[in-house]
């Protein structure tokens, strides 16, 4: 488009095909709507946005790029968007971020941008830039000014970084702004540039009309974004299960009612605009989303093992505590690995209940009601489908282990399941011995799935799941049969108060089973862990809230020091870990991708570090270790 035209050319690119929420009315519905009711076209993309609404959609918005930019620009480079690729092609793993750079030029070509020294570009506005990788390569390309815009300060501060280090600060500037009420004069830009971000604009008309107000006459306005399918004239809305899948999209990503591709162009009609035109990008750019699946747990794990954390840098382990402690004549610490304050306590456990409360939906749907390892013949080639069945398997190997009783005098009658997910132990128990079994759980959520499922079962009177604290259990002592913890015991701060506690409620002669994971045994000439074993350690306590580790020797030690007999042990780790390929396989199944996609951004972290588990356990620094006593009777 020449610059010497009086009206803004307008390109529209689509990219995907559905929609938003099964309560929500799409905008098209609602521009039916206002049409029968003789209303208004409505500016809004598919609700009644409030101020207040439109607050708390920017600030998820801001808060979800903040926390997750760094993993995207991992995985996707510093283009945060689709690649463009030749429909139906065999695409390499490592084609993508060339694809992206393909998708840029593809959208110049056909907004025919011109590169002609004269009527190229001078200015450019990004709009909802991400780090600036647009905003970087259209300033190199035509030697231009370029603006960048983003809701997220942590996107922002990274794109300055990055243009400095490219040789662009005096090009390329980046600040946190709202699309919606763009910082920019009337008419300032040649170019205006929105790659994949009108998908989050709660109001499109207010979207288009600012990317106009800002454009200079003759300037060109590039729109990518994703959209949902043209409604044909005899259809009022969407179909329900095209609702359902954009509603978990929505959910995951912080955007608001889409619209479909002809919205669109009636919006940037109504503005005057010239020389729409549209084009549906969706076969071209379909191979990007299994091209970064592929890549994504290899990168995320290489990132993960080599990158600085901020959160455990100075991990103690417990074995290093007792060793200090002992070349200084003192005591054997109560804590694990770290001076737990009070302060500390708290917040640890606050982010254990949201974590468990954020991702036990996608853990059900993936692991099914036993949130914990399954149990394996070392070696066995594992199907997907056989990993719930090996989690019973790990429960009957510990009974089997603890030789608990099962004839009808001796076998418990009293049982509880400390950390106790949404009560799948429970529930198993209670059955098998017609025991009665209570379930403590920090997370409201997985107290309330578990008692919904034990109803659901009949066992409403046989097992009772609540929230309570493992390490200040609300039994009177000696309440127990069976005290049963099943992976719960890496999540204690104090491992001492954690295994006082379970000896407290348990019976005399009663039996106690903890299987959790332990770091390896230091030899008699270790001082530590290695630096590298930490750093694996380090960022799996940052994805599941866990604070330091101790070894399979540490809890005999603990157990020792409180007079408990028959205290055994034994290494599973070997057993359990055929059971995180499984898991992840079942993760990368379109059920489990979306699950992902709907519980929020704590779960998708503690997914992406599933493969250190796998990592930590080939390294032998992870030990799942089970570890059993029985209080004297």
């Amino acid at each position: 488009m020449s610059a010497l035209c009086g009206a803004c050319a307008s390109t529209l690119l689509t990219t995907t095909t559905v929609m938003h929420r099964a309560t929500v009315v799409s905008w098209s519905e609602r521009q039916r709507w206002n049409r029968r009711r003789g209303g208004a076209i409505s500016a809004n993309g598919g609700v009644a946005v409030t101020a207040a609404d439109d607050q708390r959609l920017k600030k998820g918005i801001a808060e979800f790029y903040d926390e997750s930019s760094g993993i995207w620009e991992n995985i996707w480079g510093e283009h945060m968007h689709h690649g463009f690729y030749d429909p139906g092609a065999v695409v390499q793993v490592s084609d993508h971020r060339s694809a992206q750079i393909r998708m840029i030029e593809q959208a110049l070509l056909f907004a025919s941008v011109p590169e002609d020294p004269v009527k190229k570009p001078r200015s450019i506005v990004d709009v909802g830039c991400g780090i600036g990788g647009s905003s970087r390569y259209l300033s190199t390309k035509y030697g231009a000014e370029c603006y960048g815009i983003t809701l997220s300060p942590v996107q922002a501060d990274r794109g300055q970084a990055l243009a400095a280090a490219q040789g662009l600060a005096n090009k390329v500037s980046f600040q946190v702004a709202d699309a919606l009420n763009q910082p920019f004069p009337d008419g300032k830009f040649d170019l205006v540039w929105s790659m994949e971000s009108g998908e989050h604009m709660p109001d499109k008309l207010k979207f288009v009309s600012e990317l106009a107000r800002v454009a200079a006459p003759g300037a060109t306005i590039i729109i990518v974004t994703w959209c949902h399918r043209d409604l044909s004239p005899s259809e009022e809305s969407l179909r329900p299960e095209e609702k359902r899948i954009l509603d978990k999209i929505c959910d995951a990503f912080y955007l608001p009612a889409w619209c479909s591709t002809a919205d669109y162009i009636k919006l940037l009609e109504s503005l005057s605009l010239e020389d729409i035109k549209a084009e549906d990008w969706s076969e071209n750019v379909a191979p990007f989303w299994p091209a970064v699946i592929n890549v994504l747990y290899g990168v995320y794990v290489s990132t993960l093992l080599t990158t600085t954390v901020t959160h455990r840098a100075t991990l103690v382990t417990w074995s290093e505590r007792q060793r200090w402690h002992r070349r200084r004549g003192g005591a054997i610490s109560a804590k694990v690995g770290a001076a737990v304050t009070a302060a500390d306590d708290q917040r640890l456990k606050k982010g254990i209940a949201e974590f468990y409360d954020e991702s036990s939906g996608i853990w059900e749907n993936i692991w099914g009601e036993h949130m914990h390892h399954g149990f394996y013949d070392p070696g066995a080639i594992v199907q997907i489908s056989d990993h719930r069945s090996a989690q019973i398997r790990m429960i009957e190997q510990a009974l089997l282990f603890a030789s608990v009783p099962e004839d009808p005098v001796k076998k418990p009658k009293s049982i509880v399941d400390v950390g106790c997910g949404i009560g799948g132990s429970s529930r198993y128990l209670s059955t098998k011995y017609g025991a009665e079994c209570y379930g403590i759980t920090l997370s409201p959520v997985q107290a309330e799935r578990g008692q919904a499922l034990s109803a659901a079962q009949g066992l409403a009177n046989k097992v009772s799941i609540q929230v309570a604290d493992a390490l200040n259990q609300p039994f009177p002592d000696g309440k127990f049969d069976l005290v049963w913890s099943m992976e719960s015991g890496e999540h204690m701060p104090d491992k001492l108060k954690f295994v006082s506690e379970l000896a407290r409620v348990a019976a005399p002669g009663a039996t106690i089973i903890i299987v959790t994971w332990c770091h390896r045994d230091l030899s008699p000439s270790e001082e530590s862990l290695r630096p590298e074993e930490k750093r694996i350690l380090d960022k799996i306590c940052d994805a599941f809230y866990l604070p330091a580790w101790c070894s399979t020797e540490d809890y005999i030690k603990l157990l020792e020091s409180l007079s408990l007999e028959d205290i055994k042990a034994a290494d599973w780790s070997e057993n359990v870990a055929p059971f995180w390929p499984a898991v992840i396989k079942s993760a990368l199944t379109w059920n489990g991708l979306t699950s992902l996609l709907q519980s929020g951004w704590k779960t998708i972290k503690g997914a992406l570090a599933m493969p250190l588990m796998i990592e930590g356990l080939k390294k032998d620094v992870i030990k799942v270790s089970i570890i059993t006593c029985r209080k004297p009777g």
